[in-house]
């Protein structure tokens, strides 16, 4: 099972949550021999402005900004080459989300690694409140990391939630891809806010379906199930018993009145999960919903 080689996208602000960034996209490059590039994009410029973690005075220009930007730049490149990595960079004026997801469309980014908050004040605006927005528009996978998420050397334990929608199995194949290339277990977790009969029933050919893929293509896997109660907390709680090391959702899933639809679960999970979660979009296939795995 072979896995695109494509350059992973690291926006950073140079907060805290840079360094999380910076081990987890290492380990992800290592593992895909992909390379890295780095983003840091300026939204606004004006008096005052705080950028890079510098108070900017009235008298600044705007090529001073990103003079220091592009200093702080090169020093991250040397110490992320330094672990073995061909990196790049780029700095960008602009839309936060907007930014970050053009030009991960522009360099055809495998995967995006973000930091899912920065720093108090104007640098978690800039980096924390658009991740789900890049989450959801991206058009290639996102891992959203918390300063405290835990440095890995590879992810062993993946959990991926599965419920009764189309739309769930299409994140199977993907991240039975990353499975395959870290020697991955997955934990799949069949979930429902709803516990009667035939949803229990439809849920549980849903996860069977997903278990015979995985073993068909020599994927380790384990099927558990949790209905009733809050999706989010459910997931959360069973991937932190099993220590696990990443969340595998879909951006979208089950619009019913009575469920929660995916956008508001992948923005729950993003905000609130301490593991790292990678998030897949659903896709059409020539006007027609891809439902396959």
């Amino acid at each position: 099972m072979e896995h695109a080689k494509k350059p992973i996208l690291v926006p950073v602000d140079f907060s805290e949550s840079t360094v999380t960034t910076t081990e987890h996209a290492a380990v992800l490059a290592r593992t895909l021999r992909s390379d890295v590039v780095f983003l840091h994009v300026i939204e606004t410029l004006f008096d005052g402005f705080r950028v890079a973690g510098l108070a900017l005075d009235s008298g600044s220009q705007e090529n001073s900004i990103v003079e220091e930007v592009e200093n702080r730049m090169k020093s991250l490149i040397q110490k992320f080459e330094a672990m073995g990595n061909h990196c790049k960079y780029r700095i960008e004026i602009g839309s936060i989300h907007k930014t970050i997801v053009k030009v991960a469309a522009d360099i055809d980014a495998g995967h995006i690694v973000l930091g899912a908050h920065g720093q108090a004040g104007f640098e978690e605006y800039l980096i924390g409140s658009n991740a789900f927005r890049v989450a959801a528009t991206a058009p290639c996978p996102v891992i959203t990391l918390h300063d405290d998420s835990a440095y890995v050397h590879g992810y062993k334990s993946i959990v991926m939630p599965v419920d009764t929608s189309f739309y769930s199995r299409q994140k199977v194949k993907s991240t039975a891809q990353l499975a395959h290339a870290f020697g991955a277990k997955i934990h799949v977790l069949g979930v429902s806010i709803d516990d009667d009969a035939e949803t229990e029933q439809k849920i549980h050919a849903m996860c069977q379906q997903v278990g015979e893929y995985l073993h068909a293509h020599a994927i380790a896997y384990d099927i558990a199930f949790e209905t009733g109660g809050n999706i989010t907390d459910s997931t959360i709680l069973y991937a932190k018993a099993l220590k696990a090391d990443l969340i595998s959702i879909m951006t979208e899933q089950e619009p019913s009145v009575r469920s929660l639809i995916m956008g508001e679960f992948a923005q729950q999970m993003i905000n609130r999960s301490p593991i790292p979660v990678v998030s897949y979009r659903p896709k059409e296939v020539s006007g027609q919903v891809d439902f396959s795995l």
